[in-house]
Parts: structure tokens; sequence; C-alpha cells
């Protein structure tokens, strides 16, 4: 394979015969005029070369100059494309770092104090909201547990009196309805009017004394207009109704007055234990227990046992279970086996590492030219690519560095960007259309000239080009390059390593 380099309005052909190699085999084919400088020189390329057959080469470079088998173009994939004009946008490039999201960063404290019992996660492991994370023992917790029960069990004896007496009042209220209607004392054996206290058989008792006297009255009142009675047993008798019926009618008022007296002062009974309780309730709450714990220790009081279940005797009273508030990443444990903490220290620090923000340093120039809601490409030292949108622009500018921070999100399930890690941001603004843009991959650095390669005959020769705007994707061509040439769009770079090492060993490629 024979492979020659001619730079285009450089160097003569005569003077540009080597060696490449690029993992395939290949020599030089030299003109004669070529053969006969080196030989002025003292030493001939077929010294060099001795022993080596140039009938086995696959081919000559003639005057086309890089010249490459089909082969080796396949090889380092190497497309052609035409001169065009094309649409270049400016690019904001900004450095900056990922750091965790802020909003989802929890330092998780046990708010009581207590002796670490057990520990269940550890640095990295994910959780989830609610999961146990730590036990700790708790004299603290254990006496706001005993009296939130105490709390507890006082409001269940006050609300059974409550009901029961609301029950009394209810049937009494009723019988004094049925005794309204003057019933006679046979058809009151036939009512039943459930639970009345003492107030129902006071009720009776009154009612029949009032209904015997009544029927008395009556009778005798009958024998006396009758003149079979005299006036002394006729007033006898209505002395004994009118104050059978007078007393009836106080016991009826009195009734009435106790119930309304005793239905208040057991409500305000119940009242009192129940805000008792509920403020032993914000206390739990205040120190960590959630609303299924606390109704898990409220319904263990047992009415017939002075003290709680099985379930929160002893240890169970004082245990703390401190729960991960949400779902997240343990970043730090703090915490060991047998360790005292106190009520504000901080045992475990968790974050929701499924978003994190890349912060971007923005320089005050380039400030109008930013804002929320734009799309930013973040790209790490690794080459690692991401795209999200400004979420945040800072509202001040540093003194010293003349910055202000933009904040973008991330999204992060995979894990890959982690927080400390350093970034760069691009920002791409409105493109503008351009006489002619090639792709930045075909433009390349050689001999401090920036160039492009052109097919030129069998082969490839450099060109020196002079550029405009740029972004990481295309580059303005401003002069050298004209519409409608082709030009090596991909390759470029593995051509410029030909081209360098041709230059650095001019055996290179034979093999010896």
């Amino acid at each position: 394979m024979f492979i020659k380099i001619l730079k285009k309005n450089k160097i003569p052909l005569v003077t540009i015969a080597l060696v490449l190699s690029l993992s395939l085999p290949g020599c030089i084919e030299t003109s004669p005029s070529s053969h006969s400088q080196q030989e002025e020189g003292g030493a001939s390329m077929e010294n060099v070369h001795t022993g080596h057959d140039h009938s086995e080469e696959s081919g000559h470079a003639g005057e086309g100059g890089l010249i490459l088998t089909e082969e080796q173009k396949q090889s380092i994939n190497l497309h052609l494309a035409e001169a065009s004009p094309g649409t270049l946008g400016k690019e904001l490039s900004f450095p900056g770092e990922i750091t965790l999201n802020h909003d989802s960063f929890i330092r998780l404290i046990p708010r009581v104090s207590g002796v670490v019992r057990e520990v269940i996660v550890t640095m990295g492991d994910r959780v989830r909201e609610g999961q146990v994370l730590a036990v700790l023992e708790s004299p603290v917790m254990g006496e706001v547990k005993a009296t939130f029960l105490d709390a507890c069990r006082e409001r269940r004896y006050n609300k059974a009196d409550l009901d029961r007496f609301t029950e009394i009042e209810a049937n009494t209220l009723s019988l004094i309805k049925f005794l309204d209607s003057g019933p006679v004392l046979a058809d009151m054996g036939q009512e039943t009017f459930g639970d009345m206290a003492d107030y129902g058989s006071r009720l009776i008792s009154s009612y029949a004394d009032y209904s015997v006297a009544k029927k008395a009255f009556e009778r005798k009142k009958n024998l006396f207009e009758k003149k079979i009675a005299s006036e002394k047993d006729y007033l006898e008798a209505q002395g004994k109704y009118e104050g059978s019926r007078a007393h009836y009618l106080a016991q009826l008022a009195n009734t009435r007055f106790s119930l309304e007296q005793e239905m208040l002062s057991l409500s305000e009974t119940y009242q009192a234990s129940h805000f008792s309780m509920k403020a032993s309730e914000r206390q739990l709450g205040i120190l960590g227990l959630s609303e299924d714990e606390i109704a898990l220790l409220a319904g263990s009081v047992d009415l017939n046992n002075d003290s709680p279940g099985d379930e929160y005797s002893g240890y169970a009273l004082t245990r703390v279970q401190l729960r991960a508030p949400r779902s997240g990443t343990i970043l730090e444990r703090s915490i060991g086996l047998g360790e005292k903490v106190d009520a504000d220290t901080t045992v475990f620090t968790l974050a929701d590492m499924d978003q994190v923000w890349a912060c971007l340093q923005v320089p005050s120039r380039d400030l109008a030219s930013v804002k929320t809601g734009q799309q930013v490409i973040i790209e790490a030292e690794s080459g690692e690519k991401a795209t999200g949108t400004i979420s945040v622009m800072g509202p001040l500018v540093s003194g010293e560095t003349r910055t202000a921070e933009l904040r973008v999100v991330i999204d992060n399930i995979s894990g890959k960007w982690k927080p400390g890690l350093f970034v760069r941001g691009f920002v791409e603004l409105p493109a503008s259309e351009l006489g002619l843009v090639i792709p930045v991959d075909a433009l390349q650095l050689i001999e401090g000239e920036e160039t492009v390669f052109v097919p030129s005959g069998d082969g490839f020769i450099t060109l020196p080009v002079k550029t405009g705007q740029n972004n990481r994707y295309g580059v303005e061509i401003l002069s050298g390059l004209q519409p409608g040439m082709q030009y090596v769009a991909q390759g470029a770079f593995e051509l410029k390593s030909m081209l360098v090492t041709s230059s650095l060993d001019p055996h290179a490629g034979h093999g010896h």
C-alpha cells in the first residue's frame, strides 16, 4: 500500500514521500527526482529499504496526496460532505458542580434523648418513607406515653359515663312524655322505657301517688255532690289530691333540672379528659410518633385493667422508633449501638438522589442571555451528558467572582450524577444563518494552522481555512473552502494522525 502526502500550495510533491502507519502495512513510493535528492544526501531510499519488494505494494500515490485503500477508509469511518450554508447558534458555557437537591435534604434528629438499642440502616442504603431506621430506649418517651395512656383511660371512662347518661336522659324524657298523657296505672305496666336510673322510679312513685289521690278525690267529690259523703271527707280527699299533684309536678321539674345538670357536668368532665388526651397526643407527635403509632397505643387501653396491654408494657413504653420522613438515600450515619444521644443530635442525613442540582456559575456579562426555563446541556469531565432546564437564577452576584448561580435540575435515577462532580453547562442561544458551516470535527489544527482535508485526485490533501463563529458542533468557514467543494466531514482526525505519524518515522508502515 502506498501513501503519499501533499499539502496544497505548500510543499512540492517530490519532497513529501513518507511512510504512514494506521495498524495497516504500507510504504512510500517516491519520484525519481526524490531518490536523486536523497542520493545526493548520501543515502538512497533503496538503501534504507533494503530487501523491500515494491512489487508487493497495494498502490501508488501518484499526484493524489494522502491515499487510502477502501479498507482503510472503512476502518476510520471516513465520510465526505459538500460544503454548504448552515445555521450556527452561539453557545454559552459555564462551569459548575453537581450538588444535592437541598429541597429533599434532611437531617434526622430523635427529638428525645435515649440510648441506641438497634441500628437498621447504614450509609448508602436507599430507604422508603416511614421505614424504621433505628430504635432508641428513652425514659422520657416512657413518661409521655404513660401520661397519654392515663389520659386515654380517663377519657374512655368519662365517655362511657356520658354515653350511659345520654341513654338515661332519653329514656326518662320518654317516660315524662308518656306520663303527660295521663295514663292509668294499669297501662304503665305494659310500657318499657329502659335504663332510667333513679329518675324513673321517683317519677313513677310520685305519679302513682298523684293518680291514686286524684281518683279518690274524684270519687269523694261525686259522693259529696250526691250528699252521700260528708264535706270533711270531701275536703280531706281534695287536700291529698292537691298535695300529691303538687309533689308530682315538683318531681317533674326536679327531674328535668337534674337531667340537664348532670348531662352538663358529665359533658364537661368528658371534654376536659378529651383535651388532656389530645395534649398528650400532640406531645407524642412532637417527639416523633406517627399517627398510626399513636392510634395503636391508644387502642391498647383496657378499661378493665389499670395497666396497658402486654404490647405496651416495660421496654415497649420507652421504645422510640426513628423513621424515614421521606424516601431517599442515607448519606451519613452518626450513631452506634449502646450510644447515648441527645434530643438535638443528628443521627442520620438523607436526601432524594433521584434528582440532583447542577449549580453553574454565570458571569455577570452573560446574565441577560439566560433565563429560567431555558434548556441546558450538562456535561461531566467523563463525557457523560444530561439535559435539564434552568429552574432558579440566583438573585445575587458575588462581589469576589462577579458571577451569579444558575440551578439546573437533573434526573438521576441511574445514580451517575454524584454530588461533587465538576461539570460544564452549555446554553445554546438562537441560531443565525451563515454562508458556510462545517462540523467542528472536520476542522483540524496542523502545524498551528486551521485546516480541512479535501479530496484531490486519488487521495486527500490539506486545505488551510479561515474560521468565524463556532460552537461545540459546528464552525463557520470564512475563506479557503468554497461552497460546493467536497471535504472530509468524518475521519479528519484519523487523517491528521496519519500525517503526524508519517512525519515522525520515515519507516512507518514497513514493519522492520
